[in-house]
């Protein structure tokens, strides 16, 4: 409610959430609402303390500062070709009928490419 209080009548946010389920969640919330956004992601591997725990407060002032200078808008455009499941299983970003093909590593890995978040 603070976040929501203190953006109203500014014309976009960054969003800078940690790079878990929760973060996806807050992430994607402020989104809609605030819309449109800057997105600054760190990926998981660069956000983790030596216990495991997950947080861009893990991360080094570097990485941080990489994140935040690499912070894009998302944009929508309905033009953009649509992927089938078949399509997505072909590039092994999905799992076929009950065969484990290491899709999340390959999804994590393009998704770091591109500067996405996981």
């Amino acid at each position: 409610l603070e976040i929501r209080r203190m953006a109203r009548g500014l014309d976009g946010i960054l969003i800078f959430t940690d790079p878990d389920r929760a973060g996806r969640q807050a992430r994607n919330s402020l989104d809609l609402e605030f819309s449109p956004c800057r997105h600054a992601f760190v990926p998981t591997p660069l956000a983790v303390n030596k216990k495991g725990d997950i947080g861009i407060e893990y991360s080094t002032s570097d990485v941080i500062r990489e994140a935040l200078s690499e912070a894009k808008i998302r944009t929508s455009d309905a033009k953009r070709a649509v992927f089938t499941r078949n399509d997505l299983q072909e590039l092994g970003l999905v799992q076929g009928n009950g065969e484990h093909t290491g899709a999340g590593k390959v999804r994590e890995l393009v998704c770091e490419s591109l500067g996405l978040g996981s």
